[in-house]
């Protein structure tokens, strides 16, 4: 199980608590180490922050909803209300250069852009080095309102998810996950194996 750490503000994000996606559930040589960390921050939303240590990454595509699953990316599907009315995911995609694949859904099948519903997905701001790259995505509490048609939070609620790094392509080809996968080919989009995240008040550190 995963915690979220609970911020009055982004001054405490040292408090989070950081996650590895190093489940490689399909083999593979090329594993680039990716962590991360996900907060909640009071009345503003979830913050996301995750790192790969990779040099040069594959980043092709630079627009909304393009197959950036195909470059090199890191991802977060977030299930915001499981067990609700409306316990579908969001599946937030990402590569180098800022590009971002976002829809919601119950599964794989029937998913439904967030921009095709005339929702405003939020944007990821990316930093590029030498030796790796990384990602910030604050999701707000409006944005989650928008999709789920509420957004209240409070300590000890339980969301669901995973997160993974990903190259659907012929340079690094490569699967990873945060917590384990168990199926015969690739698939991100089965949340029976999403784990557990439960709010919490932070530990100091």
């Amino acid at each position: 199980m995963y915690q979220i750490a609970i911020l009055d503000d982004k001054s405490q994000l040292k408090l989070g608590h950081t996650f590895e996606v190093s489940c490689y559930n399909w083999g593979g040589t090329y594993r680039p180490k990716t962590i991360g960390s996900l907060v909640f921050i009071k009345e503003e939303g979830f913050f996301l922050h995750m790192r790969c240590d990779e040099s040069d990454p594959l980043r092709r595509y630079t627009k909304a909803n393009d197959p950036v699953y195909t470059d090199s990316c890191m991802e977060a599907f977030l299930s915001f209300y499981p067990g609700s009315e409306k316990s579908g995911y969001i599946n937030f995609e990402m590569n180098a250069n800022g590009a971002l694949l976002c829809a919601y859904g119950e599964s794989r099948h029937n998913r439904q852009y967030i921009t095709d519903v005339g929702i405003t997905p939020p944007v990821p701001k990316v930093k590029l080095e030498a030796s790796f790259w990384e990602l910030e995505l604050m999701i707000p509490l409006t944005f989650i309102k928008a999709v789920y048609g509420r957004c209240d939070f409070e300590e000890a609620q339980v969301l669901r998810g995973n997160f993974f790094k990903v190259g659907e392509n012929d340079v690094n080809l490569h699967f990873a996950s945060f917590m384990p996968i168990t199926s015969e080919k690739p698939d991100f989009h089965l949340p029976n194996f999403f784990s557990n995240f439960i709010l919490t008040k932070p530990t100091n550190k």
